[in-house]
């Protein structure tokens, strides 16, 4: 036995609780809620999700040993390298004030684990589909208080609508903000369909049709212009790859959108008004780009250093506003260098998902993988408008369900045998 064993044997006791683990990440934001809002344990409600990490990694750490092939035949690690060493560099080089580079890191690079706990402690092909299941279930659950909210006009910050917007109410359910809804509806909405897609039970499939055909209009009703458009976005390309005519379909249905749903398209037309640019800049989302800009004409190949502008952390320490795009905020803080380290990173774990999801054509897992893929691809183009990478739980979630699409085909099927397979059963 390897000495790399015997460390990981400390931790097998462990493995008893991964599911558990696994599933307190998909319930992620449900329990958030209770421990902050129903509960007020504001001690729990702080440290429960830094727990939760704890366990899922030493889980991990405990069956390293037998799957570590799996995160080796994903040829990942060639690209997560860099970020890394980029990342230890920036520790070296400011430890004046190694608290504030330390918590920027943190914030950064916390639930990246999450792509590899994936990969190494979903067992099977159900296992991975259960997971997505509940992750189903938790979207409509949310989506559906979300519609109360609409229905009983729930009150809204003011800040929330811009005064030229005729809006009355944007829902919020039981997440932070309209914005983050709208990101995890995009996220869920195409896995759902993937699912009504992939089951075989027909009374299933109904179910999950019905449950994404719920979450489009709370969609809608976030009033999230960026998770509309990332959304659309990400539905257009998966439907250009996945079958022509169901792309221009796809065409069609927004451009009826914008014909028939005035409060939409004049949201979305409003962001090309002469007012609406000229706010924007000066106080804005154009202005706090600009301000990255400024930015990094002076420090352009490594930024201000993590923590620093234009997140939760630089927030906290120094007064600094949000950038709203969490490329923009990485670019400031990181530099030029850090950026193109953690595109690179970010396009080699699609990449790999798209590899993944192409190679399952002709099977009904396509479906299931293709609308994983499209949610994943929602999350990260909402970021160009958001700093939705800023919010733990989709944060969890994006690393989490970026790891179940890359080690998917290296699963055993239910019954055990060989690869995964593609009847759909559990």
């Amino acid at each position: 036995m390897s000495q790399l064993e015997r460390i990981c044997n400390i931790f097998a006791p462990l493995q008893r609780w991964q599911r558990h683990a696994l599933h307190a990440a998909i319930l992620f934001p449900i329990i958030d809620y209770v421990l902050r809002r129903v509960l007020n344990l504001r001690i729990a409600a702080a440290l429960w999700d830094q727990a939760l990490i704890v366990v899922l990694v030493l889980c991990a750490a405990a069956v390293l040993p037998r799957r570590m092939h799996r995160v080796r035949k994903l040829n990942v690690l060639a690209a997560l390298y860099p970020l890394l060493a980029v990342s230890a560099a920036y520790v070296v080089a400011d430890l004046n004030r190694i608290l504030i580079t330390a918590e920027g890191l943190r914030a950064t690079l916390q639930f990246i684990p999450f792509f590899f706990v994936s990969c190494l402690l979903i067992d099977d092909t159900r296992h991975a589909v259960s997971l997505l299941r509940l992750l189903g279930a938790v979207a409509g659950a949310i989506a559906l208080i979300g519609l109360g909210q609409a229905v009983v006009g729930v009150e809204m910050p003011s800040g929330w609508v811009d005064l030229t917007d005729a809006i009355d109410v944007r829902i919020f359910s039981i997440v932070q903000s309209p914005n983050v809804l709208g990101s995890h509806l995009a996220l869920a909405i195409p896995i759902c369909a993937g699912l009504a897609a992939y089951r075989r039970d027909v009374r299933e499939r109904w179910v999950w049709a019905a449950i994404s055909l719920l979450m489009i209009p709370a969609l809608v009703f976030t009033f999230s212009r960026g998770a509309w458009l990332a959304f659309a976005a990400a539905v257009l390309l998966g439907s250009f790859f996945f079958d022509r005519r169901v792309f221009w379909a796809t065409v069609a249905g927004c451009a009826a959108v914008m014909v028939f749903l005035p409060t939409i398209s004049g949201r979305i037309l409003a962001m090309l008004s002469p007012e609406y640019l000229e706010k924007s800049m000066l106080g804005g989302r154009l202005g706090r780009w600009l301000g990255v800009f400024d930015r990094l004409r002076g420090e352009p190949l490594f930024g201000s250093g993590p923590g620093r502008y234009g997140g939760a952390v630089a927030a906290r320490a120094f007064g600094t506003t949000y950038v709203d795009n969490y490329y923009a905020r990485l670019a400031a803080e990181f530099g030029l260098l850090g950026l193109i380290v953690y595109l690179g990173w970010l396009g080699r774990v699609m990449a790999v998902g798209v590899g993944n999801w192409l190679g399952r054509r002709g099977t009904r897992e396509f479906f299931l993988l293709g609308g994983l893929l499209c949610g994943l691809l929602a999350v990260a183009l909402h970021n160009g408008v958001e700093n939705i990478f800023e919010v733990p739980y989709l944060n969890g979630y994006f690393w989490l369900l970026a790891g179940l699409l890359a080690v998917y085909p290296q699963l055993r099927s239910e019954e055990g045998r060989g690869e995964a397979n593609d009847d759909g059963t559990d």
